[in-house]
């Protein structure tokens, strides 16, 4: 925030320490579920157990690869029911007969366009909540103004 606005704030008995959800926060609260993404359903003919290894493959990250999630297949002890393969091949069979890097691709697209339009909305409202601070901050600007010592 910049001072003008602090001061502003400050000046109409405002607390200024609280502060609006940030746009990292609203855009990490669904990183937890991948429902409701259509690029993310599951295709005709693909297993529960392939789709399963995609939204897997998927909530990896951007450092993803089929490599690491054969490793973390492999690795997973009888703290988890049986992952979907244990087989790379399998893994790399499923990521091209159910296209994983062009749904990857489009769920991106989905997301940042859902991401946009919250950017979108966080701007506006942040336009609306400085035009109704800024108004009363004229005012009273202006009231100053009009009561100073002249010289």
């Amino acid at each position: 925030m910049s001072r003008v606005w602090w001061v502003c704030q400050k000046a109409q008995g405002r607390d200024v320490a609280t502060k609006a959800p940030t746009i990292r926060a609203v855009l990490d609260a669904d990183t937890q579920t991948l429902d409701g993404w259509s690029a993310l359903a599951q295709r005709e003919g693909e297993s529960d157990k392939a789709h399963t290894a995609f939204l897997e493959y998927v909530r990896m990250g951007p450092l993803r690869s089929l490599q690491k999630l054969h490793e973390e297949y492999c690795a997973q002890g009888e703290s988890r029911p049986s992952p979907p393969t244990r087989r790379l091949a399998t893994l790399k069979k499923w990521s091209l007969d159910y296209e994983w890097q062009t749904r990857l691709a489009a769920y991106k697209q989905e997301r940042d366009a859902r991401d946009q339009v919250i950017w979108e909305e966080r701007r506006r409202a942040l336009q609306e909540a400085d035009f109704a601070t800024v108004t009363p901050c004229v005012t009273w600007l202006n009231r100053c103004w009009s009561t100073r010592r002249s010289f």
